[in-house]
């Protein structure tokens, strides 16, 4: 993937200078330049990601996009409640869970894929080493990814995974619902991985 770097937010560079706000656009169309976008602002210190929040907001609601598209790829890796506050009012949404899972695949043995959408294509996705009857075994999770490239991505981690098939992903859901209960109760201990999972349960109750 080419590195396409962020701009600098700041106002000083930002006035008279479309190359900020073409960026922005950018965004929406562009899928490199929003997995570049999400991996960049993953790596940036709290300190920067403050001034380019802060520039969001003065300049996102002017474009004539989706402006959900354009906080998207920041809200994929934002872990702070109080960034993720300030990007969803960027979007006008609400930020605290994704959509309902709609992807999910499987194989043969005891691990399972299953991806929550974020936007236009864009998913989180989950790689769990299940049984169903002792618990999670094993948890990976990708924060952005097309749902075009989730199976090549993570068959790095886990080879068969490429020979996955489709499977329905309310299966799925019960199936890490049950492995959790029975791991809970035998006392059996989870992976450190597994509190990512808890919103794909609440996207799924929510939707329900």
């Amino acid at each position: 993937m080419k590195d396409i770097p962020i701009p600098d937010p700041s106002p000083l560079a930002r006035r008279g200078d479309g190359v900020w706000l073409s960026w922005l656009g950018s965004l929406t169309t562009n899928a490199d330049a929003a997995l570049a976008c999400a991996l960049t602002y993953e790596s940036m210190s709290p300190s920067a990601r403050e001034r380019l929040i802060r520039a969001l907001e003065e300049d996102a609601p002017s474009l004539a996009v989706s402006r959900m598209a354009v906080v998207a790829p920041f809200l994929a890796v934002e872990q702070d409640p109080a960034r993720r506050a300030r990007l969803g009012a960027v979007a006008g949404a609400d930020t605290s869970q994704g959509g309902r899972p709609r992807l999910a695949w499987r194989g043969q043995g005891s691990w399972v894929v299953i991806a929550q959408p974020l936007y236009s294509g864009f998913v989180h996705a989950f790689l769990c080493d299940v049984d169903e009857a002792r618990g999670i075994r094993a948890v990976f999770y990708e924060p952005f990814l097309h749902e075009t490239a989730v199976l090549d991505t993570l068959s790095a981690r886990v080879p068969e995974v490429a020979s996955f098939r489709a499977c329905d992903p309310r299966g799925v859901i019960d199936e890490l619902a049950h492995a959790i209960l029975a791991a809970r109760r035998d006392g059996s201990p989870l992976p450190e991985g597994t509190p990512v999972l808890v919103p794909l349960f609440e996207a799924s109750i929510g939707a329900a």
